[in-house]
């Protein structure tokens, strides 16, 4: 085919919203250019030679705009691969200036179709925007901000999509997007708001989060001039070169960088007064206090004026100061110019650009009379003003990602403009919407580059290549070989991971790719103390400054680093395989496949995660599909709670199981044979694995198992002295680990005590450390301390929901010593001598909970509103569990007061005494408020219940809804039948019994619909039908829905399979061995019946009662005294061990309980 490059050949194209103005098309022939890897990102360094190729500019305006915009489309007039590279810009640059030609001419040097724009911002003298950024004094010129964002982008896409099927006859068969800074900012935003325009886009340092971004990079000018103290460059490279030589060791290896940022505890003020050499002044100089101070502030980022954060800070170890402002890879954000002795601020022209021409519109502002209070001000403003325009941090992808399209991009860790920890951060936003976020985009950090390019661990050349073979052939770019020059002219070879991978060297030549290992830092081994698991490095058991000072020892050019060989200065030996290995060497089985495994993580983080287990386990430890040892452990159990969230029909597609109990059997056993081979073995990881697979037991209401895990667990995080803030090396993201974990011993070791009968183990008093973070905190690895307990409530009123999951834990702590104190002593309080001291505890337990309740911040407390800002968060479950524990408490409390008919036993306390007062009276003024409060309250349950379908369209099991549900049913079950026979005084107000009966039907649903997977919530259904029977059978009336018949299938499998561990569903049929109703009170028929439900809610247990056993009362006895009879149920058992384990029907639970 031959090729015309004229103007007449061409089709122009057309443009939504906008008009052509030029279209000029000019053939080039014997182009010739070298592109450099340092612009042409990704790449190595390619050289154009005698190309021809036709350049076609488009020049158009938006109507109304007043813009003119240029597309400059370049087209190889032979050896065209059908694919399209567009470029991106940088600093206040769209497009076409030299980089992007530079760029340009490696793209059309290897056959691709190429295009640039210049955003109608037109050429530029300079990097600033000064020319185009006002259109008059006081007045942004939004058109070209915005076409500068975002708008030009699309049309940059579309223009020469068209043009090159009108020259080649058919559209790019690939269309990618590459940048770096501002072009990777690009490439993001094209994600976001263009997802259709690119099948790739190769996105490097992206200029994300533009407002906290650009003020970041203002911050240590505004502390240098509150300080009134300009430093020297010479005296910040020194600060440098001290932070890279107590850090550069930590990773392994002395090359001048530091790679593992996470151990390094440098403080700048502990070299406040050592000499340097300062060639800046020829002479000998101090390093003073107030450069320490202004290197401190720029590697942290900026705070407010109270002292609260902002925006991350570059990493330790990145450059302080420089030369330039045009060579991104000699300035930094400290940078002063020096002249005759005195020296000067030097912004970057970022931050106090964006504030000079966006939020003043002033041309002659300076940034040098602004007080912090004013920076707070301007960092508000900023955000309010244009994070809608350019903020470029919209974190939903699931338009791009089910287009197929894909994200591959690199940031050095030494980044000096761009905090590498921005883009982490917004990673980490991603994958809370899609948690599967690594299939389709992937960020590779690479150690010691500078921004974009420059520093000693060079720049990535092969990041393009990978990100094209995963859009066209699939291969998932699992790690990249990555190969520089170092300072020396040597070549070196490394290894990139994605994150949040890290490479760890393995054998003795760090010079090798192949001589490092892609793992998470929890995985390494910590070879400096023989083999020893580096977790407990992490954890403070093994001292990590002996380990530091080992590295240290190292000679250059030789490497110690926390993998599974020792480093001397003779061959590298391989050491015995530590105890901690020899113990895991069991392989699971792949009975499952990887889509039922990912719909069990799923599951996973949808219920108990975020709720009970404090989130404290994040899914991207299963994402090698290599683990063993202790991961191996938690991933069993991991599994095993998963599939109680699963129905038979998803297990039997995509296993090799019949039945998701099937499932969760095979799963908890081998957790169950892990945990006995690391009984004694105290990590995270081990804590973790016991306290999920504690939950799982607790869930099939196998109690005693599930206490046995969870006090392992808790035994071990006090070997680990977890409960305070004691190891302050940590990074933040391992802290905010430890603290979930722990806060998570503590959430479940309140559920067990409530469940079982048992003692809290953990004392509130000793414990030292802070409640959760923020959810941002934990992902991203941002260091906000959590509020103490006594903090929360009172100091904090964080409106943004970001503190959710702690506001969930302190309601725990409110919410365990009522129920506590009820499971103990409330059903016999007012019978014993004690009483009165007990109800007092209850009150003022019932005091601080509604205190807290009325004290919650206006954005915890309990709206829609609230609640879609949660849901955005990703906190919903943390919030709606919060405000379900809370009704629960006060539920607990007043139950005990609901109004009866003097005459008449407690209903909800069957199996207990009358509740009376002094006078004798069971109606009294208290009962009346706590009648009011309770169906106040099941109200409340319900009308969230019908917020949260309408908002997120489901409601996730977990225990404290369930709790909160089940109770809310029985209150709207006394109101269906017991309410209509109590005579209120004038005033009281009450719901209808026919409303109160369609609520708890409603409510009974909700337990249905979970009831298919998940024993306990069988359980709790079968305990409101049960109730509903017993107040039928005595007042008469229409009773809720029977539940379905069981599956003969299941009945069969059960028969099968017989487990006392584990739940099944309670079928009750009339006349199931029970008593004959026709020759006893039917009061005394439905009292056996709610003694299964209620009190026995273990399968086997219930089913030995149905039976009734030959040793059992007959019906003759139970009809001639049943009330003795009946006594022997009483909950007696709770504080008479003795007679219940003498009780032939109870023995089983008797065994159950370890009585």
């Amino acid at each position: 085919m031959s090729l015309s490059c004229s103007a007449d050949a061409i089709n122009q194209p057309i443009i939504f919203g906008g008009k052509v103005i030029d279209f000029a098309v000019n053939l080039v022939e014997n182009y010739n250019s070298e592109a450099k890897s340092i612009f042409y990102y990704g790449h190595p360094t390619t050289v154009a030679e005698d190309v021809n190729f036709c350049n076609v500019t488009v020049t158009y305006t938006h109507p109304g705009q007043n813009d003119t915009v240029h597309v400059e489309t370049w087209l190889p007039m032979d050896k065209f691969n059908g694919r399209l590279q567009s470029v991106g810009g940088g600093g206040w640059i769209a497009g076409r200036y030299p980089p992007s030609y530079l760029a340009m001419s490696g793209a059309i040097s290897e056959g691709y179709a190429t295009s640039t724009t210049d955003a109608g911002l037109q050429l530029q003298s300079d990097y600033g925007p000064d020319s185009w950024a006002l259109t008059s004094e006081g007045n942004p010129n939004l058109s070209l901000l915005q076409n500068f964002a975002s708008i030009s982008l699309g049309d940059q896409a579309n223009i020469p999509k068209g043009l090159v099927k009108s020259f080649y006859g058919e559209a790019p068969k690939y269309s990618y997007w590459s940048g770096c800074s501002q072009g990777g900012r690009q490439g993001m935003m094209l994600a976001q708001r263009y997802p259709e325009a690119y099948d790739g886009i190769h996105a490097c340092a992206p200029a994300i989060n533009w407002n906290q971004l650009f003020m970041s990079t203002l911050w240590p000018q505004l502390i240098m001039q509150e300080l009134n103290y300009f430093p020297y460059p010479c005296e910040m490279n020194a600060i440098l070169a001290e932070a890279i030589e107590a850090c550069d060791a930590l990773d392994g290896i002395i090359d001048g960088i530091i790679s593992n940022e996470d151990a390094c505890d440098f403080d700048p003020m502990d070299v406040v007064g050592k000499s340097i050499n300062c060639s800046d002044t020829a002479n000998i100089i101090s390093i003073t206090e107030e450069a320490a101070k202004i290197a401190k502030s720029t590697w942290s980022g900026p705070t407010t004026a109270d002292g609260k954060f902002i925006w991350y800070g570059p990493n330790t170890g990145a450059q302080l100061s420089g030369q330039s402002l045009q060579l991104t890879n000699d300035i930094g954000l400290a940078m002063t110019t020096c002249t005759n002795g005195t020296c000067k601020g030097a912004p970057v022209g970022l931050g106090e650009v964006w504030i000079k021409y966006w939020i003043e519109a002033n041309p002659d502002w300076s940034y040098k009379n602004m007080s912090r209070e004013a920076f707070d001000l301007y960092a508000q403003e900023a955000f309010q003003l244009y994070e809608s325009v350019i903020g470029t941090n919209d974190p939903d992808l699931r338009a791009f990602y089910k287009k197929g399209g894909k994200i591959l991009g690199y940031h050095g860790t030494h980044d000096q403009i761009i905090a590498v920890k921005g883009t982490r951060h917004y990673y980490g936003k991603v994958k809370e919407i899609i948690p599967e976020v690594a299939s389709f985009y992937r960020m590779f950090e690479v150690p010691g580059l500078l921004h974009c390019s420059g520093g000693k661990g060079g720049q990535p050349t092969n990041t393009f290549d990978a990100l094209r073979a995963w859009v066209e052939n699939g291969t998932v770019p699992t790690e990249l070989p990555h190969s520089f020059e170092d300072a020396n002219g040597y070549e070196q070879h490394r290894l990139l991971c994605p994150y949040p991978k890290k490479a760890w060297l393995k054998t003795n030549d760090s010079n090798k790719a192949f001589s490092y290992l892609s793992s998470l830092v929890s995985n390494a081994v910590d070879i400096c103390q023989g083999g020893r698991d580096f977790s407990l490095v992490l954890e403070g058991v093994v001292d990590w400054t002996k380990c530091r000072e080992a590295y240290k020892r190292v000679m250059a050019g030789m490497a110690l680093c926390p993998l599974p060989y020792v480093l001397t200065a003779g061959p590298a030996r391989e050491p015995p395989v530590p105890e901690i290995t020899q113990t895991a060497t069991k392989s699971m089985p792949s009975r499952i496949t990887p889509l039922l495994k990912q719909r069990l993580f799923q599951a996973f983080s949808h219920t108990h995660q975020g709720v009970e287990l404090c989130g404290c386990i994040p899914l991207d430890t299963f994402a090698d599909d290599n683990i063993d040892g202790e991961d191996q452990f938690l991933l069993e159990a991991v599994l095993a709670l998963s599939t109680l969230h699963v129905t038979d029909s998803e297990v039997e597609t995509d296993s090799q199981f019949k039945t998701a109990k099937a499932v969760m059997r095979h799963y908890r056993h081998l957790a169950q044979a892990s945990s006995r081979d690391y009984s004694d073995r105290p990590t995270i990881t081990t804590i973790r694995a016991n306290l999920v697979l504690g939950l799982c037991e607790l869930l099939t209401m196998a109690g005693s198992k599930a206490w046995l895990h969870i006090g392992l667990a808790i035994r071990f995080a006090q070997t680990l002295r977890m409960r305070s803030e004691h190891n302050r090396r940590l990074s933040p993201y391992q802290r905010e680990i430890r603290r979930r974990t722990f806060w998570a011993c503590i959430t479940l070791d309140r559920i067990v005590a409530y469940s079982t009968f048992r003692t809290q183990t953990i004392a509130l008093d000793l414990v030292e450390l802070h409640l959760p973070c923020s959810e941002a905190a934990f992902v991203f690895g941002r260091e906000t301390p959590g509020p103490q307990i006594e903090e929360l409530g009172r100091e904090l009123q964080d409106n943004s929901g970001s503190l959710a999951l702690a506001y969930l834990v302190k309601t725990v702590l409110l919410w365990s010593p009522i129920t506590q104190s009820f499971v103990e002593h409330g059903r016999r309080l007012l019978s014993g001598k004690h009483g009165a001291e007990a109800w007092e505890r209850y009150w003022q337990s019932e005091a601080a909970i509604t205190s807290w309740l009325n004290s919650l911040p206006s954005g915890m407390k309990w709206s829609e509103n609230n609640l879609r800002a949660h849901k955005s968060l990703g906190q919903s479950c943390h919030y709606v569990s919060m405000h379900m524990l809370i009704q629960h408490a006060m539920f607990i409390v007043h139950h005990e007061f609901l109004v009866y008919e003097e005459d008449q036993i407690s209903l909800p306390d069957i199996l207990s005494v009358p509740i009376t007062t002094a006078s004798g009276s069971t109606v009294n003024e208290q009962s009346l408020a706590s009648t009011q409060a309770c169906v106040d309250g099941a109200m409340q349950i319900v009308n969230m219940l019908r917020t949260i379908e309408r908002v997120t369209k489901e409601i996730p099991p977990n225990l404290f809804a369930g709790t909160a549900i089940s109770t809310s049913a029985s209150v709207l079950l006394w109101v269906c039948y017991c309410s209509p026979d109590v005579v209120f005084p004038p005033g009281f107000r009450i719901q209808e019994p026919d409303m109160a009966r369609q609520d708890a039907n409603y409510l009974l649903a909700v337990l249905d619909t979970w009831a298919g997977t998940w024993p306990r919530a069988r359980a709790w259904a079968n305990s409101i039908r049960l109730l509903d029977e017993f107040y039928r059978s005595r007042r008469g009336g229409r009773g809720l829905p029977r539940a379905a018949p069981p599956d003969e299938t299941m009945l069969q499998n059960e028969k099968s399979e017989p487990d006392s561990g584990a739940g099944s569903p309670i079928h009750l049929r009339d006349g199931d061995g029970l008593p004959d109703v026709n020759t006893i009170p039917r009061e005394t028929y439905y009292k056996v019946r709610m003694i299964t439900g209620l009190i026995l809610e273990q399968p086997e247990i219930c089913r030995s009662i149905l039976q009734m056993r030959d040793d059992e009362p007959s019906t003759e006895q139970l009809e001639q005294d049943p009330v003795s009879w009946q006594a022997d149920f009483d909950f007696a058992w709770v504080e008479d061990t003795e007679l219940m384990a003498e009780h032939s029907v109870l023995t089983d639970y008797a065994m159950y309980l370890d009585i």
